[in-house]
């Protein structure tokens, strides 16, 4: 069985991906993780084994995320704080004093009480749903609608330059909202939360600068290709650019591709 080889190529609009033939087979050779997973997709992947075979957040001390933080060029300081208030409330206190956090109790934690459910539901029941992913990208691509957002998908021409820019940020804050939990109480908080959390990470972080009105267009916004953003809920795919981060860092190398018979 034969190795296919991890390329990354920059597509006509600046955007760094995988090839789609390293994508068919590391997707191939991957069921979709079950129940356990972090609601926060990021986190989730770099705390996870199931697609790269190794943690590219080896631990979850200070010291750690600093170095974890820094490779993915976000704000170390911000990402410690966040993740310190993100267990239980009465653990607060001990997790700064003690410089480190616990990834397990991310979902049942403190921060994610504040969002009263605001979030794009993908991962908030601890696995991954299909369903929702389809909601959120139908939220921003309305075309779209009525088009399951699979591999089937994901694979072929038609997802091409499909994008999630900042531009929608309005229609994923509907989403988001949607999800909330009955009542009104704190619904702010976590609205503000939510959007703080997609502005930084899935258009910050994990986004690339594209010319979204052609390459000869010198306006350029931050955007993620919606077959990462699949992946990365998935199967814990990170996308090619903040791979090669990591990589360069020493954080994460990349298990061999076989291609699977047809």
């Amino acid at each position: 069985m034969s190795v296919i080889e991890r390329r990354v190529f920059t597509s006509d609009d600046g955007y760094q991906e995988v090839s789609l033939s390293y994508r068919v087979a590391r997707a191939a050779r991957l069921e979709t993780p079950g129940d356990g997973r972090i609601a926060c997709p990021m986190l989730d992947a770099s705390r996870s084994k199931v697609a790269y075979q190794q943690l590219a957040l080896p631990g979850t001390r200070g010291r750690d995320l600093k170095v974890w933080a820094d490779a993915i060029h976000a704000n170390s300081l911000g990402i410690k704080i966040v993740a310190y208030l993100s267990g239980p409330f009465w653990g607060i206190p001990f997790d700064f004093l003690r410089r480190r956090f616990n990834d397990r109790k991310v979902n049942s934690g403190f921060i994610r009480s504040l969002k009263h459910g605001i979030n794009t539901g993908i991962l908030a029941q601890g696995h991954f749903d299909q369903s929702m992913l389809d909601a959120f990208v139908w939220a921003v691509h309305p075309e779209l609608k009525g088009t399951p957002i699979t591999n089937d998908w994901v694979h072929s021409e038609s997802a091409s330059g499909v994008y999630v820019d900042r531009s929608m940020m309005p229609a994923i804050r509907a989403h988001n909202r949607s999800n909330a939990h009955p009542g009104r109480v704190g619904r702010g908080l976590g609205l503000w939360l939510s959007t703080f959390e997609m502005e930084t990470l899935l258009l910050g972080v994990l986004a690339q600068p594209v010319a979204l009105d052609g390459p000869d267009h010198a306006s350029k916004e931050n955007a993620i290709l919606v077959r990462d953003v699949h992946d990365l809920y998935k199967y814990g795919y990170i996308p090619a650019l903040a791979e090669e981060r990591l990589h360069a860092a020493g954080l994460l190398q990349f298990p061999p591709v076989h291609a699977h018979p047809s």
